[in-house]
């Protein structure tokens, strides 16, 4: 054969309606592609917010459990204070008392002695 050996035919140049078609694919599947990522990045601030919402409310409910820890302490505190005051209240009354009795005791003893000098 007189052809130069097996040499393949030159391949047909694509046509410029082609080449149009094969870029309006690209630039639909880049569209669709971008679509795509626009609706993962709203998703992924949606999950932020939530999981920020999560952190505030969890957060909150800490200081909560803290602020009631603290009031509680501060009523125990508050009680211990009234106890301490009550307890000095009764003993001065118990002191005032103690010098009452003794005030009457020095009475009666200072009775007998009248009576016992008004006999004589």
């Amino acid at each position: 054969s007189g052809d130069g050996g097996n040499v393949p035919p030159p391949l047909p140049l694509a046509s410029h309606a082609e080449i149009a078609a094969a870029l309006e694919e690209v630039r639909a599947a880049a569209a669709e592609s971008n679509q795509q990522l626009a609706l993962a990045a709203k998703t992924l601030r949606a999950n932020e917010e939530r999981l920020a919402w999560v952190i505030e409310a969890r957060l909150n409910k800490e200081e909560a459990e803290r602020l009631e820890l603290a009031a509680k302490v501060a009523a125990i505190a508050a009680g211990v204070e009234e106890a301490q005051r009550l307890t000095k209240e009764l003993s001065a009354t118990r002191g005032e008392l103690a010098a009452a009795e003794a005030c009457i005791y020095d009475f009666e003893e200072e009775l007998k002695e009248a009576r016992s000098t008004a006999v004589a």
